[in-house]
């Protein structure tokens, strides 16, 4: 059977689709994505991180923040708005169930700011503790789990950057959600990107659409280990672009995206549920299954031999992803931090996207799960 489970992210508009956007205004985006939050107020802002670094700005100019906590399984990418803020990093573990943050690690301190991640479909919650306290802010990080922004979070942050739920290349949206931060708004003006700008948000576009072949990918992340490892490149330590606006091209494919979005919903939740249902008692794997509101695009589970189970996907034509890389720079070795130590080394991540996956599909990812399990007990 072949197979098109590459690349590593999610484009849900077709070649039509980005020939049709020529006739899509940006104006429908917003006034789609305003109806869909209950008409509350927001920003869209050229990537996350843009989004994240103009909150952080924000809160720390008007409450005077000096301390922002994360989860210590993150993003690296994170981190740089907080650092270009001059603000201090706090990780705290990770929820071994919904790999949100663990409340229970949290120690608070007067006007600190809680990025409050809910990750792939993994829907979590703050303790009642913590959501007592009205002296802190919280960002709800809704860029890896499209959903409706929280009643407990200040800001809710989107973004539709390549391999999110809803992919258009580039793109963030903040979320404004208690009238005390109203002039959020006033206090920050953002330009629309310059032409260079523009036509590289549809070349990397292009480039994405490009390496949906598996041969694509390969060549293309061959290329990029090479370059990083001869260059000595390290890790992002700023955000470009931080004064410029969504681009025109994400705004009209984040409309498409949004128009299809029950459609793919419905069809997604019946394979999610089906490959979780078919992986539930393989030894050697736990399922993080949806526990509330999800889109089901993604099944997630930590594995007990990661990599070996990753290398035989690879050679079946599946492509099982690890979402974020191992923040080497930062001790996450310590005993407080066992359980993010522990989810980058045995997280996978197997994407599913209802625009050309089918039962068999799914039903050939499993027998290929349970075959490698089969042949790893062999082994033992």
């Amino acid at each position: 059977m072949k197979l098109h489970i590459y690349p590593p992210l999610r484009c849900f508009h077709s070649l039509y689709d980005f020939i049709s956007i020529v006739n899509v205004k940006t104006e429908n985006f917003d006034r789609f994505f305003s109806n869909w939050l209950g008409h509350k107020e927001f920003l869209c802002t050229y990537q996350g991180r843009t989004g994240l670094y103009h909150i952080l700005k924000y809160l720390k100019r008007n409450f005077n923040v000096k301390r922002v906590l994360i989860p210590g399984y993150i993003c690296k990418i994170v981190i740089p708005p907080i650092k270009m803020n001059g603000l201090e990093v706090i990780f705290v573990d990770n929820d071994i169930e919904t790999l949100g943050m663990d409340s229970n690690e949290i120690s608070l301190k007067e006007n600190d700011v809680i990025l409050w991640v809910n990750y792939f479909g993994l829907k979590s919650r703050p303790s009642e503790k913590l959501l007592g306290r009205k002296d802190i802010f919280i960002i709800e990080d809704n860029a890896s789990h499209f959903q409706k922004p929280s009643a407990f979070s200040d800001f809710t942050l989107y973004s539709f950057g390549k391999g999110k739920e809803m992919s258009s290349s580039e793109g963030s949206v903040v979320v404004i959600n208690k009238s005390k931060f109203k002039n959020f708004l006033d206090e920050v003006k953002l330009d629309q990107p310059d032409v260079k700008t523009e036509l590289i948000g549809y070349f990397r576009y292009l480039f994405w659409r490009l390496v949906t072949f598996r041969l694509s990918y390969l060549i293309g992340k061959k290329i990029k280990d090479t370059l990083q490892k001869n260059s000595g490149l390290k890790n992002v330590e700023y955000v470009e672009n931080v004064n410029f606006s969504m681009c025109t091209l994400s705004k009209k494919l984040a409309y498409k995206n949004l128009m299809k979005l029950n459609k793919l919903q419905k069809t997604s939740k019946v394979l999610t549920e089906l490959l979780i249902k078919r992986l539930k008692n393989i030894n050697g794997i736990s399922v993080l299954s949806p526990k509330g509101d999800s889109n089901y695009f993604s099944v997630n589970f930590l594995v007990d031999k990661r990599d070996s189970l990753k290398l035989h996907l690879e050679k079946n034509n599946i492509f099982g992803s690890i979402p974020w890389e191992y923040l080497a720079e930062y001790d996450l070795n310590k005993k407080s931090h066992k359980n993010a130590s522990y989810i980058f080394k045995h997280i996978l991540q197997i994407k599913i996207d209802p625009t050309y996956m089918k039962h068999d599909d799914i039903d050939y990812i499993a027998r290929s799960i349970e075959n490698w399990s089969i042949s790893t007990k062999r082994m033992v």
